[in-house]
C-alpha cells in the first residue's frame, strides 16, 4: 500500500511540474550518468564488507521567470544502483525533487521550498521502500546589507519496512534498525539574520527549536513491557554560518551548529542480553563543524572539496564494554556516558571532456569514533563516470 501511495504522490508531483511550465522564459536541462565505484563500510566494529556498484542516474534542472519578479526552479534526480556483495547482489533505487519559488512582496522577499526523497523499492534486507517529504517557508525582512528572517519548516520520513529486531540475528542488523527508527514527524522554527558585509563576505546567525514525533517508536516501561506513549524529541539549535569568494574562481563556507536534544526515549538492553532499560538514552549534547571549497581551476577542471567534523556526547546512554561475549551471556557497561566523534571527508573532481560531456570522480569517507562499540562505523566510497547533458 505504502508503495502505490508513494507512485502516486511522485506522479502528482510531476504533474504540478509541467502545470507552471512556461515556455515563454524556460530553461530545461537534462543529464544522462553511468557509474562504477567501489563502497568499503562497517555498520559496527571492526568488520569491514567490501561491495562493488554500478549506478545509473537520470538528473533534470528547470528554471522559469514568472510574472511580478517571482522565479520558480526544480531539480530532479533518479538513480539506480546495483551493489554487488560477497555473496549477493543488491539493487536500490531513489528519487529526488527539489522545488523552490521566489515571490517579492515589497516589504520582504517569500522563498517556497518542498522537497521529496522517496525510494519505490529500498535496499534489501537493509531498508524498505520509504518517503521523505520536506516543506520550508522563509520570509526574508527589508532590502538592505543585514536582513533578518523567519523560517517554518515541516518534514517527514515513512519507510515501509525494516530489519527484523529478533535478537539473535546479526547484531549489525540491529544497528541499522536504529539508522532508520521507523516513522517520523518534525516542525521547526528557525529565525536569524544574514549580513552581506561585502560581495565577496556573507554572514548568518540563527537559533530555533524542532519537534520530533516517532509515530513508532514506544517508550518502555520495564524491558519486556512497551508504554502507549511515543517518543518524542525536543531539539534546540545556533547555527553560525559564513560563506565567499577567494579571488576569481574559488568559493568557500563554513558552519558550526551546536544542538541541544531532549527525548522521552529510551533503549532497552534486554535483546542484547541483559535486563537494563537506559533511561534519557536519546537526549545528548552535539557541535558540528562543516566546510567546503570549490575551485573552478580553468574552463575545463573543476575541484570541490567538502571536510566535516562532529562530536556528540550522550547525557543518559550508557556505553557497553568492548568485551562482548555471545548472545545471550549477559553484556557489561562501562559506568560511562556514550561519546562519538564523527570525521567526515568528501572530494569531487570533474572534467569537461567536451561541451556537454563531463568526466565525474567522487571520493567520499565517514568514521565514527566511540567508546562504545556500537556507535562506531567506517564507510569509504569511491565512484567514477560520464554524465552527459543535453
Amino acid at each position: 500500500m505504502k508503495k502505490r501511495i508513494t507512485g502516486r504522490i511522485l506522479i502528482m508531483a510531476l504533474g504540478v511540474f509541467f502545470l507552471f511550465i512556461s515556455p515563454l522564459h524556460a530553461e530545461l536541462n537534462m543529464t544522462l550518468g553511468g557509474y562504477g565505484g567501489g563502497l568499503f563500510s562497517s555498520i559496527v566494529g571492526p568488520h569491514v564488507s567490501p561491495v562493488g556498484s554500478t549506478e545509473a542516474v537520470f538528473l533534470i534542472n528547470y528554471r522559469d521567470e514568472l510574472m511580478g519578479g517571482n522565479s520558480f526552479i526544480i531539480d530532479g534526480k533518479a538513480d539506480f544502483n546495483v551493489f554487488y556483495g560477497e555473496k549477493n547482489i543488491y539493487y536500490s533505487d531513489s528519487e529526488l525533487i527539489n522545488m523552490s519559488s521566489m515571490m517579492p512582496l515589497g516589504w520582504a522577499d517569500l522563498y517556497i521550498k518542498a522537497k521529496i526523497y522517496t525510494s519505490l523499492f529500498g535496499v534489501e534486507d537493509i531498508i524498505g521502500s520509504f518517503f521523505n517529504p520536506e516543506v520550508t517557508v522563509k520570509i526574508l525582512f527589508g532590502h538592505s546589507d543585514l536582513r533578518f528572517f523567519t523560517l517554518l519548516k515541516g518534514a517527514g520520513r515513512f519507510i515501509n519496512q525494516h530489519p527484523d529486531s529478533d535478537p539473535k540475528v546479526e547484531y549489525s542488523n540491529r544497528q541499522v534498525k536504529n539508522y532508520f527508527k521507523d516513522d517520523i514527524l518534525m516542525q521547526g522554527i528557525q529565525g536569524g539574520m544574514q549580513w552581506e558585509l561585502s560581495r565577496q563576505l556573507n554572514v548568518e546567525l540563527s537559533a530555533g527549536y524542532a519537534f520530533e514525533g516517532y509515530l513508532e517508536d514506544p517508550v518502555w516501561l520495564d524491558i519486556f513491557t512497551r508504554s502507549t506513549d511515543m517518543r518524542h524529541d525536543h531539539v534546540l539549535n545556533i547555527d553560525i554560518g559564513a560563506r565567499g569568494l577567494f579571488g576569481y574562481g574559488i568559493d568557500w563556507n563554513l558552519d558550526v551548529v551546536g544542538t541541544l536534544r531532549f527525548s522521552n526515549g529510551n533503549l532497552n538492553y534486554e535483546p542484547i542480553g541483559f535486563e537494563y532499560i537506559n533511561e534519557k538514552s536519546d537526549d545528548s549534547m552535539m557541535v558540528s563543524i562543516n566546510a567546503g571549497i570549490g575551485w573552478q581551476i580553468n574552463e575545463s577542471l573543476f575541484l570541490k572539496y567538502l571536510p566535516s567534523f562532529s562530536g556528540t556526547y550522550f547525557l543518559g546512554r550508557e556505553a557497553i564494554t568492548e568485551d562482548r561475549p555471545p548472545w545471550p551471556t549477559p553484556w557489561t557497561l562501562k559506568g560511562e556516558k556514550a561519546l562519538v566523534f564523527n570525521v567526515s571527508n568528501s572530494i569531487r573532481f570533474e572534467w569537461m571532456i567536451f561541451k556537454y560531456m563531463n568526466f565525474m570522480l567522487d571520493l567520499e569517507q565517514s568514521q565514527d569514533f566511540a567508546n562504545d562499540m556500537d556507535l562506531e562505523t567506517m564507510n569509504i566510497f569511491m565512484r567514477c563516470g560520464i554524465e552527459y547533458s543535453f
